[in-house]
């Protein structure tokens, strides 16, 4: 993985710590029920070093009109020092069926220093295509190898499923106009405390097949909640010059009652 200030080439830029929320890109699983909705929020400090480097929060809206659709909504910025130096404001976004947690829309508005992007994907899932727009201009149609997520929904298809110690999860994600395999490999349960309380959790690896989509080297560590609601409490990247650490500070469940605390 990169730190702020690395060069980018197309997609597969540097990474600030500012991106450390969505490590979960590349998870995914097929289950019956999904343990979140709408109303859910989620705040994470995001550090470099034990230094606050940005925030994030990842949430979940409904669709006026269309009962049958959910939005993802994943917004970051940096504060502080890293503010006035390089300046972070994303915000991505990925509509779903809330039957399949399939993605039918994917946005994705970048800010991130001079680096400005805008670029949306069309999924057709009955057809098995995607299309891809920049700046609203259409850059093409990929044929897609049966199901494939966003980084975002597959994030929330990984937390709607169960993972058992020694078990690993395969997922397809399409992004900047290439399509990634993954293994996600379930290697421990352990109990860890953040900013939002202490959780007992699984630890998971999520290791590459193809390009990395954000973390370009190093080795990526993620502790879900060891229950069903499977909530990403830290994200843990060793890089060649540290670490990179995201903290859940604070969260709302579906009801939108305030759920800081410890877990069982």
């Amino acid at each position: 993985m990169s730190v702020c200030g690395t060069r980018r080439t197309g997609d597969q830029q540097g990474v600030p710590p500012i991106r450390l929320a969505l490590f979960l890109c590349i998870l995914a699983a097929r289950t019956a029920a999904a343990p979140f909705g709408p109303g859910e929020l989620l705040v994470f400090d995001l550090k470099w070093q034990f230094v606050r480097g940005g925030v994030a929060t990842m949430s979940i809206h409904p669709v006026p009109g269309d009962t049958s659709l959910w939005q993802i909504r994943t917004r970051a910025r940096s504060v502080g020092v890293l503010d006035v130096f390089y300046t972070v404001r994303d915000t991505l976004s990925s509509t779903i069926r809330r039957s399949t947690l399939l993605p039918v829309r994917y946005e994705k508005l970048q800010h991130e220093g001079w680096y400005h992007r805008d670029s949306t994907y069309v999924f057709d899932q009955d057809r098995n295509t995607v299309a891809r727009f920049s700046r609203g201009r259409h850059v093409g149609v990929l044929s897609l190898p049966g199901e494939v997520y966003d980084i975002l929904s597959s994030l929330y298809r990984v937390r709607s499923s169960p993972l058992s110690v020694g078990s690993h999860v395969s997922v397809r994600v399409y992004e900047g106009g290439k399509l990634y395999n993954a293994r996600v490999n379930v290697l421990r349960r352990e109990q860890v405390t953040v900013p939002a309380g202490t959780f007992s959790c699984v630890v998971v690896e999520p290791i590459l097949q193809s390009e990395a989509i954000f973390v370009q080297r190093g080795r990526l560590w993620i502790w879900l909640t060891d229950d069903a609601r499977r909530l990403p409490v830290l994200m843990e990247s060793a890089i060649p010059v540290g670490t990179i650490r995201a903290e859940l500070v604070s969260f709302l469940p579906t009801s939108g009652t305030s759920a800081s605390g410890s877990s069982p």
